[in-house]
């Protein structure tokens, strides 16, 4: 599996050999020659590597800083292949986030159209593959946006079946890392105890002890 973002702080891959995963951040979506990547790495901001292991899933939590993309190469021990460029800008100055009255507050970095989505899935989907969920979501929306200004859309936390919802903003032909939200809020279940005292009443009736639960949904 090639690399791609899963969560919001996540990349996630699965290498075909074992050997180690090369990684940097770079300011432009230019994909390195696989001959010079280990020298671009070198000097690279936020480079890291890990060991690997074939068809073994591995993880590199995402740096935040300024630099809008990811490189990142496998080398076997012998070669280097070809490297993979990733977005890991979201497009916000200051991430999603919700507020106390059913909104997504949000600070966005770039003009664009801010599409978002509800999901039964975890997981973020690769990028390529965003306009695709969003096309088949049932519930969905899109707001236009504008650079350094702060906005926000009305979410619904009552949909059980699909609780988090997904943002992602389109600039032009480019479309930006995803973000995720869980929206959806379990209504409380209160247990309510009824107490019967034994004894018998002034008519004459039989009072019957014990206890009894009950259900109250608030």
């Amino acid at each position: 599996m090639n690399p791609v973002v899963t969560s919001n702080d996540t990349m996630t891959f699965v290498p075909a050999v074992d050997g180690m995963v090369y990684y940097y951040y770079l300011k432009n979506n230019a994909v390195p020659d696989k001959e010079d990547f280990i020298n671009f790495w070198n000097v690279g901001y936020g480079c890291g590597s890990l060991s690997v292991h074939a068809e073994c899933s591995a993880e590199v939590s995402l740096k935040a800083g300024s630099y809008p993309y990811m490189a990142v190469c496998l080398y076997d021990g012998e070669k280097y292949y070809l490297p993979v460029v990733l977005c890991v800008d979201t497009g916000f100055t200051l991430e999603p986030e919700l507020d106390t009255d059913y909104k997504v507050k949000y600070t966005a970095d770039i003009e664009g159209v801010l599409y978002y989505y509800y999901t039964a899935n975890e997981k973020l989907p690769a990028i390529d593959c965003l306009m695709d969920a969003w096309n088949t979501a049932v519930n969905k929306g899109q707001v236009s946006i504008q650079a350094e200004k702060s906005g926000n859309i009305y979410y619904d936390n009552t949909l059980q079946e699909t609780p988090n919802i997904v943002l992602f903003i389109m600039n032009g032909e480019q479309c930006m890392r995803p973000y995720t939200l869980y929206v959806y809020n379990e209504i409380d279940i209160e247990y309510i105890f009824v107490e019967f005292y034994s004894g018998v009443s002034s008519d004459g009736y039989i009072m019957v002890t014990g206890t009894t639960e009950s259900n109250s949904v608030l």
